[in-house]
């Protein structure tokens, strides 16, 4: 049994993944929403897959965090994406700066205010979300009053996530922008999909035509940066999730790593041309997840009483403190 742990009711993303390519696998994967963990007594034999890091709070990291720990030293679990390791969006962001791996600069906190530093366009995101807060900011004027505006909305907890970022112009000469994927589950690293859009933020494949189906096919057929992608991966501490990434100038420039990503659209999404490719890439992921899945077992870990009652103590603690907080 794989246990997949998600935020809430996040789950969608492994079920239509299953329900859509895999459904031969829809018994051995297991849903499990953190805010259930302190409710678990009994945890199958099997691998543990902790997604959606980015969006746990700091109680529920610590949570998590602790259990990982626990289910990592018991015989017979494997826990994919330790979150006592992982590093956030800002995390991997500044260690990409330290190894220069990273062009354009970001601020976070209360150091947006001195957005100045930065070059302008810039645009304001949250580092635990997927969409930005704004469009491009072109001029000071527009800047400071999006940054004064996003600070007031953002509560104070959150406040920490909140980022301004460069704009990095990765598209060609056509003004057409690509947007590169990979997956990685457990040992397994899978391109994904180039995305080609005349947008700046890349959200679905606008611009398909037989040369750019091509050049997708081309890139999963040989993933050429494949051992540079697996490092980013590893310097993140991220054994489950999917890189979104540019190319310039020959460089791989990483944008995040999504520790629960929409895996592979429904074939019926999936535009004809390009459906072959993302065939092959689905079938891979589905093969990925089939080798984690260990043989039919009943055995579980325990958890011991004095532990289960810990993390009801938290959760209650916790639970708690939101109210309060909520009341101000």
């Amino acid at each position: 049994m794989i246990t997949y742990l998600v935020v809430g009711k996040k789950g969608d993303t492994i079920r239509n993944f299953l329900r859509a390519w895999a459904p031969d696998l829809q018994k051995h994967v297991r849903v499990l929403p953190y805010e259930r963990l302190t409710q678990q007594s009994d945890f199958p034999v099997g691998p543990y897959i902790f997604s959606d890091l980015e969006r746990l709070n700091f109680y529920y990291r610590k949570l998590a965090s602790e259990a990982a720990e626990w289910l990592a030293h018991k015989p017979g679990t494997h826990v994919l994406n330790r979150p006592s390791r992982y590093l956030d969006r800002i995390g991997f962001l500044k260690e990409l700066a330290r190894s220069g791996g990273c062009d354009y600069g970001f601020l976070y906190g209360d150091q947006i205010h001195d957005f100045e530093k930065l070059r302008l366009p810039i645009f304001l995101r949250y580092a635990h979300k997927h969409n930005n807060l704004t469009g491009l900011l072109l001029s000071s004027e527009d800047a400071r009053s999006a940054v004064e505006k996003a600070w007031a909305q953002t509560p104070l907890l959150w406040r920490g996530k909140l980022m301004a970022v460069e704009f990095r112009d990765t598209s060609d000469g056509t003004g057409v922008f690509r947007k590169y994927s990979a997956m990685r589950v457990g040992q397994t690293l899978i391109p994904r999909h180039v995305l080609f859009s005349g947008n700046w933020l890349v959200k679905k494949p606008d611009l398909i035509d037989a040369d750019r189906v091509a050049e997708e096919k081309h890139f999963l057929d040989s993933f050429p940066e494949r051992d540079q992608i697996m490092d980013l991966f590893k310097m993140a501490h991220v054994d489950y999730g999917r890189i979104d990434y540019a190319m310039i100038d020959g460089r791989i420039l990483p944008w995040e790593i999504n520790t629960n990503p929409r895996i592979v659209p429904a074939p019926d999404l999936i535009h004809q041309d390009r459906l072959p490719g993302q065939s092959r890439s689905a079938e891979a992921i589905r093969h990925a997840f089939r080798s984690l899945a260990p043989s039919e077992k009943r055995a579980s870990a325990t958890l011991p009483n004095a532990r289960r009652w810990t993390w009801c103590i938290r959760d209650f603690g916790y639970r708690a403190l939101k109210r309060y907080l909520h009341s101000l």
